[in-house]
Order: C-alpha cells, then structure tokens, then sequence
C-alpha cells in the first residue's frame, strides 16, 4: 500500500526531505510500519520530539510520539492500538497518510 508522509519544518532550514511517498505491505503491524518507515525518514530531520497523525478511518488521530530531543532515545510509543495498517485505512483511499508535527518542549 501507499504511503503518505509529510512533516512541518521544525527550523527554518528544515526543507529537505519534508515529502516523501512510499510502498509497504499493507499487513504489517503499525508498529512494523513506524520502525522501518517513519523512524528512519524523521531521523534525518532536525532534532525535536515529534507527534505523528495519521487519517485513521477518515479522522486525524495522534499514532505515536518520537520523543528523540536532548538525548533521549530513538524509540516511539504508540498512542492507538497496534493493528495492521490496512485496518485502519480510510474506506476508498489509495494511501495511508501520516503528518509529522514537530514539538520543542
């Protein structure tokens, strides 16, 4: 399945990267998903602690937060239940899309 992710800047010179568009198997945990997928795309963002919002059955909803600022470490933990990703797709979307929002509490 497609997936969407975009983050907003974190810093003025946070414009690389931002968008990005790929394919992962639509049976894969959430949580499969945010380890190989979304970890590595906000790892090379400017540090900050990021929430992720996902369209979930047709409403954003908060998925995880990725508390990495001062030194903390790369994990993220899960705000909803860890289902697979197809089960919580928007009936007749073509992409699962996620937004990065960045935090710098």
């Amino acid at each position: 399945m497609r997936i969407d992710l975009s983050r907003l800047d974190a810093h003025a010179a946070d414009s690389v990267g931002r968008e990005r568009t790929v394919d992962h198997p639509a049976d894969d945990l959430l949580s499969g998903l945010l380890e190989t997928v979304v970890v590595p795309w906000l790892a090379s963002a400017p540090l900050a602690m990021w929430t992720c919002r996902a369209r979930v059955l047709g409403e954003w909803a908060d998925i995880a937060e990725f508390p990495w600022a001062w030194g903390r470490d790369s994990g993220f933990q899960l705000l909803i239940a860890d289902e697979p990703v197809e089960s919580l797709l928007t009936p007749g979307a073509t992409a699962f899309e996620i937004v990065g929002l960045p935090s710098f509490d």
